[in-house]
């Protein structure tokens, strides 16, 4: 096979991958597929294989309309998209690919563009000009709703627009560079398509037009000269200006209609590659850009003119002779300055106002880029300066009953660290709705493959979650949403007969609760049968009679390794494998799974996780010399047992009685072999914990108090990680480690001794 057509075939296997995730919402989703087939079509055009490069512009022309949201039904078009895809996929796999044009002949009639215009290219610019002019014409556009996403435009856009201007230089130095032409047409292309999603005609309008100057510039049907570099650096300032437009925008969630200029800069793009270059020139100071009091300042710091020059200038404007002409237009024809010099003022202005500079009004970004490692450095260094303080407080807490000043510092320095750790913590935070958004695809192909109709519907998208938690709940969700469309919803025809809508909902709601983060994945469909899970518990040895054993427990069991009650093995599900790794992440994460159901109602699964990784709320305990904490969300009460309520139950070992129940008790000190201080319950305190609806007493022996601890690894790869029962550590405020209960793993291993 041809060296291009290699790799084509990549591009397109990737390209493949790419739609197979598209959604008609997903923004990101639209312009790494976008992207993805510029590419394929320029390995094809510069092969020369106007056939194959015809139908990835066929493919891009409905991505575009679907981008721009100019279809009425967007599914059908990601589906159109799916086909034109799969045929590049089989044609590319054969052997022979003579017949390639053939089929591509056949296929491109199903596509609303027509075969004419793809094979000219020309389904790529379908009348820019009058589709952005109606655009423009709307009152205003709401961008409340897509805040976050505006605000990152913007600052990629003003990078990408930094390094176009580097790149101008560049080529001023070498106009013949391709690579260089490619690396402004790259940043260009991009705005474009982001603004075309977030719909900002005029950025994607002008944006598109540069995009067709460069490429003129790369089939050498242009010649780049000074001319050129200015136009292309006029637009970036121009577009900087828009940008700054939208900046101010943000602040009161709409972005009213402005005139920048743009007909006039189109025209002067225009006559520029018809050939008219002195014109050009000669007008370069009337793109309507700004304030001309603030160019001619900007012409004085340069050294361009006087102040006497501007003044008279600004004087001129007010006589009937020089109304309605610009501040450069004057000084220009008085030959004061020339027109290189009032555009170069223009652009330092655009750049001014886009950066936030002059108090022209225009904030300067307020988001930067962090790189996470960095993100997570500062947040350990955070938890190490609140574990000094602590240390600081607790080490001079006798210095401190004599003198108020120092009480009121360390107190002050409390508040402080504690406000710092709040503040670096919610960096690490993101939105889970990307991790909701994904779920979209999967219930869409698995109720097609089913045979079932499921709408998914999700709430509590903007909740925020600790960005390291969002890869590991990914797994867990999509587990369970399948086994919500492939166990729990039922086929149309039986939901009808049963009095419910054909139509099954699956519900994926996230929200804040008591410190922790709570994500609900519903349905309505048949729910769980527990007289199906007792029995093959039964059968698998699991249990031995499901009679008064509660729902909840009953439940649960579906967490085993290797449990299933499905009928049949299906591509979906039915091998007993999932679940159980639901539980094994959750766990990991310090999380709880609670299941309810309802026959003929629906189940719901709760995953209840801590809001971050780093960072537990404890109760600390001591027992022997040793302190440990165990995380608030396993602990449901502490006390000191009487005598009489402490007893040994025969093949149950040693219980607690509380409240008329017996709770089974674990010594810490025989789990991890250490002297305590106290042998007898009723002398110590016991801490009531539960995991998966379990309860026992752990034997401790003093509570020391509760608070928040900054999670430390014991070692990676080391033997203390492989210590079933222990989290991870924790410096404690005299300084010294205290070990992180790991409370399921601590059952485990007390059932077993």
């Amino acid at each position: 096979m041809k060296d291009y057509l290699n790799t084509a075939k990549e591009l397109v296997d990737k390209l493949a991958l790419e739609v197979v995730m598209l959604e008609p919402q997903d923004v990101e989703g639209f312009g790494i597929v976008l992207n993805r087939l510029d590419e394929v079509i320029n390995v094809f055009a510069e092969a020369g294989e106007k056939t194959f490069a015809s139908l990835g512009r066929a493919i891009k022309s409905v991505a575009e309309m679907l981008a721009l949201d100019e279809l009425p039904e967007p599914q059908q078009g990601i589906e159109q998209i799916e086909k034109g895809v799969s045929l590049f996929q089989r044609i590319l796999s054969d052997a022979d690919i003579e017949d390639a044009s053939e089929k591509i002949a056949r296929f491109l009639p199903e596509w609303s563009v027509s075969d004419s215009d793809i094979v000219e290219g020309k389904s790529e610019a379908a009348d820019f000009k009058s589709d952005y002019t109606e655009r423009a014409d709307a009152a205003m556009y709401d961008i409340a709703r897509d805040s976050e996403l505006v605000e990152d435009f913007i600052m990629e856009a003003m990078e990408h627009l930094g390094t176009i201007e580097v790149s101008v230089l560049d080529l001023e130095q070498d106009p013949e560079n391709i690579e260089v032409i490619n690396a402004i047409f790259r940043p260009f292309h991009t705005i474009k398509g982001v603004s075309a999603f977030l719909g900002f005609s005029d950025i994607n309008r002008l944006a598109h037009e540069v995009e067709t100057l460069l490429d003129d510039a790369r089939d050498q049907t242009l010649i780049v000269d000074e001319t050129v570099t200015d136009l292309v650096l006029d637009a970036a300032d121009l577009m900087k200006e828009m940008i700054g437009h939208l900046r101010r925008g943000l602040e009161t969630g709409m972005v009213e209609p402005a005139d920048f200029g743009l007909e006039a800069f189109f025209d002067r793009l225009g006559r520029l590659r018809a050939g008219e270059v002195e014109k050009i020139q000669s007008e370069t100071s009337d793109v309507p850009v700004g304030n001309d009091a603030h160019v001619g300042r900007i012409l004085i710091e340069k050294g361009v003119v006087t102040e006497p020059d501007v003044a008279w200038a600004l004087e001129r404007q007010k006589d009937p002779s020089g109304q309605g002409k610009k501040l450069g237009e004057l000084l220009i024809a008085d030959k004061r300055t020339t027109a290189r010099d009032v555009a170069g003022a223009l652009r330092a202005q655009s750049r001014r106002m886009a950066s936030g500079v002059s108090g022209n009004g225009v904030e300067s970004a307020r988001v930067v880029k962090v790189d996470t490692e960095k993100l997570d450095d500062m947040v350990d260094m955070v938890g190490e300066l609140v574990i000094t303080q602590a240390m600081l407080s607790r080490g001079m807490s006798g210095l401190v009953e004599q003198d108020r000043t120092l009480h009121a510092s360390l107190g002050q320095l409390k508040r402080i660290t504690s406000e710092i750790q709040r503040i670096s913590m919610s960096m690490r935070m993101v939105p889970i709705k990307q991790t909701f958004q994904k779920m979209i695809r999967l219930v869409r192909d698995l109720s097609r493959k089913s045979g079932k109709k499921v709408f998914l519907e999700m709430i509590g998208e903007e909740t925020e979650i600790d960005r390291h938690m969002v890869d590991e709940i990914y797994d867990p969700l999509v587990h369970m949403v399948r086994n919500s469309v492939d166990h729990g919803i039922e086929r149309p025809e039986v939901r009808k007969a049963m009095g419910k809508s054909e139509t099954g909902t699956v519900r994926l709601n996230a929200y804040h609760k008591g410190g922790n983060i709570v994500i609900e994945i519903s349905d309505d469909g048949r729910g769980l049968d527990r007289e199906k899970i007792v029995a093959r518990a039964i059968e698998c040895n699991l249990i031995e009679s499901g009679e008064n054993m509660p729902d909840k427990e009953v439940y649960g069991l579906i967490f085993q390794p290797g449990f299933s009650t499905a009928d049949e093995v299906t591509d979906v599900s039915g091998r007993g494998v999932g679940m159980d790794v639901v539980k094994g992440v959750i766990d990991n994460m310090r999380g709880t799974l609670d299941i309810r159901s309802a026959t003929n109602q629906g189940t719901t699964i709760l995953m209840k996780l801590p809001l971050t990784l780093a960072v537990i709320d404890g109760v600390t305990v001591r027992a022997g010399d040793g302190n440990y904490i165990i995380p608030t969300t396993s602990v449901l009460e502490s006390l000191r047992p009487a005598r009489a309520d402490c007893t040994t139950v025969v093949e149950r070992g040693e219980m607690i009685k509380i409240r008329d129940n017996l709770y089974p008790l674990v010594r810490l000190h025989e789990l991890f072999d250490f002297e305590p201080a106290c042998q007898n319950p009723w002398e110590a305190i016991v801490v009531v914990a539960q995991s998966d609806g379990q309860w026992k007493c752990i034997l401790v022996d003093e509570l020391v108090g509760k608070q928040e601890v900054v999670i430390k690894s014991l070692g990676g790869g080391g033997q203390l990680n492989s210590v079933k029962g222990l989290a991870g550590g924790a410096i404690m405020a005299d300084g010294l480690v205290g070990l992180i209960l790991d409370v399921p793993g601590l059952f485990e291993i007390s059932d077993n001794c």
